[in-house]
């Protein structure tokens, strides 16, 4: 029984981090997105 508890916690705690990894990187992308969509008006500004 203990184990059993042991290994849900273990699952979830999996299943979060993949989770916030998911939502980190989709954090990079579209700041990366913004970056790179910015860059050429800045080009033609200057």
């Amino acid at each position: 029984m203990q184990s059993h508890a042991t290994h849900a916690v273990i699952g979830t705690t999996t299943a979060d981090h993949a989770k916030n990894w998911a939502e980190s990187s989709r954090v990079l992308r579209f700041s990366r997105f913004l970056t790179l969509r910015a860059a050429p008006s800045r080009g033609i500004a200057r």
